[in-house]
């Protein structure tokens, strides 16, 4: 796309702060070399639109049907969280982890349960580590267990949340929606999941979602 596409302040997205002898300053916080006030302001307004411009739907549209013939970019349906869902969702259900085989020899514990830790085991690091590492995975596959069927893991391109559930994508929801209808109702699947975040304090619609990690856009791209 030509430069007459970009927004104006693109100019300065990648600039960097020099010192006085024209060397690039080393920013201790990123452990990157540092940009001007103005290339951080125009970067957040990049992200801003980037978000907005690739933000969720309600429903598919037209240019989003993939097909042989054409390939859109990949969206996933269903139910976008952040981690405090997860947490919330992990100890109010009190999910029991397995340290076997491989944290066992580091704690000496079969197991570990969110919500159920003892006084000691809350101020080890290792064993805060290992929960919030297996956090994502633990709930997955409980609310796989519950909801009756496979619910994807998606990224979705947001800045707001960390993770989804998703139903399907727009290239396998014929093939998705055939295998969820013939288990149950998948009716039952939406009425399960809002009960799921309502319980947990959160809230959280199906929506379509661009899937982050096949979307190729970044602060290059001309939005």
């Amino acid at each position: 796309m030509s430069t007459a596409n970009r927004h104006p302040d693109d100019a300065f997205i990648f600039e960097l702060d020099l010192d006085k002898n024209s060397n690039m300053k080393y920013d201790p916080e990123t452990g990157a070399w540092k940009f001007t006030d103005r290339a951080k302001k125009a970067q957040a307004a990049k992200h801003e639109r980037l978000f907005k411009t690739f933000g969720p739907m309600k429903a598919l549209a037209k240019r989003h049907i993939a097909s042989e013939t054409h390939e859109p970019a990949c969206v996933a349906y269903g139910w976008a969280y952040k981690r405090s869902f997860l947490r919330a969702y992990a100890e109010g259900y009190q999910l029991a982890v397995s340290c076997r085989p491989f944290f066992y020899k580091v704690i000496g514990k079969d197991e570990l349960v969110y919500g159920q830790l003892s006084e000691e085991d809350a101020k080890n690091p290792s064993i805060l580590r290992f929960l919030e590492d297996v956090l994502e995975v633990t709930v997955w596959r409980d609310i796989n267990e519950l909801a009756k069927i496979k619910l994807q893991r998606v990224r979705p391109f947001t800045e707001k949340y960390d993770g989804m559930f998703a139903l399907y994508t727009n290239y396998d929801i014929h093939e998705r929606f055939a295998e969820i209808d013939a288990v149950l109702d998948i009716d039952d699947v939406f009425r399960f999941m809002q009960e799921v975040f309502t319980e947990c304090g959160h809230e959280s619609e199906a929506l379509w979602w661009y899937d982050r990690s096949k979307l190729q856009i970044d602060l290059n791209s001309p939005y």
